[in-house]
């Protein structure tokens, strides 16, 4: 994906912050704030950007690209996206229940973010066809995809000596789409007249075309503890917890559950045709191939996001600080990440940083940033996948910005 068109989508408004840049602590608490967060990722264990650009931009996908993806391929695989934004109002010369280490927080979000699990096998089988694997039993056991999209309206206090905080969330759940395959087998021998499928998963989405197709309540928590570091300095630990709630899909969701073991022999001719056609009675279907299909309002948990790490002090005077800590979605396709980095202030104005992870969406990644201090504002723009984002080769595509100014 050219990074142009990255950037355009990702301002235009798809977007929430999942602390991505390395917070910079600071304990001033004499002044409003407003903080604007984004971030957009795509990434996966196996599929390069040579593979998955064809999705996002278009374009023929060759044999000889196929051939390297499936390569790499292990027994499961993981890709996945997070594209969100976040606006948050800190009113911190308020005294809220007239305590005067108490400020409101006042926010507002979107997020869009799915993940999808895969065999090799499923791979081999959608983008080879069935061809390779006549003889063959193809196993896509452990195959799951989740999507949701959401936005978010809240309302929290803050504690202005620590800036912790606790925000209490109305969301807006515009979509949401999940399927599991536990176990799944296919089996064509040689001749494919007698195939064999055995499946045990299910798969549901939400109805309707409204924007509004069910509501939820939430928590975001923000908690930084200081700690001490070494004889000379104190550090901070911030633990993270993003979305941490249920919805209900109000407009009703679709579900279909099948447990079955089918055998395909072809269809006759008056299966076909006539007024008992297979074609006019889905039940009939359904029914040959084990899948129950009910439509119900439904409670799912949100994509919850728990972080905790070291985070850099601002007013540390010493020029090099580490960061380091570890990134859940437990409800999504994701590996645990763990990363780590160093900070550099070059100056009083701008700060660096190198930042190395794994896990997520992918495995091991390089991450780049700059930190800006501009009066009362402080601009923050990074990758969490720098090699992605100039070769073909890379696993995926990153981009996070952080605006924070204090009035």
């Amino acid at each position: 994906m050219k990074l142009y068109l990255f950037i355009l989508a990702f301002i235009s408004g798809v977007c929430y912050s999942q602390q991505l840049l390395p917070i910079q602590y600071d304990t001033l608490s004499n002044y409003n704030e407003i903080i604007i967060n984004g971030s957009g990722e795509y990434s996966s264990t196996a599929m390069r950007n040579e593979f998955m650009g064809k999705f996002i931009n278009g374009g023929f996908i060759s044999n000889d690209v196929k051939d390297q993806t499936f390569k790499k391929l292990k027994g499961i695989n993981i890709t996945g996206f997070d594209v969100s934004s976040e606006l948050e109002y800190r009113l911190l010369k308020v005294n809220l229940f007239k305590h005067s280490n108490l400020g409101l927080i006042v926010k507002t979000g979107y997020t869009s973010i799915g993940s999808i699990s895969y065999s090799k096998d499923a791979f081999g089988l959608t983008f080879y066809g069935n061809e390779q694997y006549i003889d063959k039993t193809v196993n896509f056991s452990g195959t799951e995809f989740k999507f949701s999209t959401f936005q978010k309206i809240g309302l929290g206090i803050i504690f202005k000596k620590t800036k912790s905080s606790i925000c209490f969330n109305y969301y807006n759940l515009q979509n949401n789409i999940q399927s599991s395959i536990i176990q799944g087998s296919f089996y064509q021998p040689n001749g494919g007249l007698n195939d064999s499928l055995k499946i045990n998963g299910d798969f549901s989405a939400s109805n309707g075309t409204r924007f509004n197709k069910g509501f939820g309540v939430g928590i975001d928590l923000d908690l930084k503890l200081k700690i001490d570091w070494t004889k000379e300095q104190n550090a901070y630990i911030q633990f993270v917890v993003k979305n941490l709630g249920l919805a209900t899909i109000s407009s009703g969701a679709t579900t279909y559950v099948f447990d079955s073991t089918y055998h395909y022999s072809g269809f006759k001719l008056n299966q076909l045709i006539g007024k008992n056609n297979v074609f006019d009675d889905t039940t009939q279907i359904y029914s040959q191939l084990g899948i129950q299909k009910s439509i119900h309002r439904s409670n799912l948990f949100l994509p919850v996001m728990f972080q905790v790490g070291k985070i850099v002090d601002q007013y540390q005077i010493r020029k090099l600080q580490s960061f380091f800590g570890i990134r859940m979605f437990p409800t999504m396709a994701y590996i645990p990440m763990v990363y780590a980095g160093a900070n550099y202030k070059l100056n009083q104005i701008f700060d660096i940083g190198l930042q190395e992870s794994y896990g997520g969406f992918a495995y091991f990644r390089t991450g780049i940033y700059v930190n800006a201090k501009i009066k009362k504002c402080v601009f923050g723009i990074a990758s969490e996948n720098i090699i992605g984002a100039f070769n073909k080769n890379g696993n995926g595509k990153s981009l996070i910005f952080r605006l924070q100014c204090r009035f």
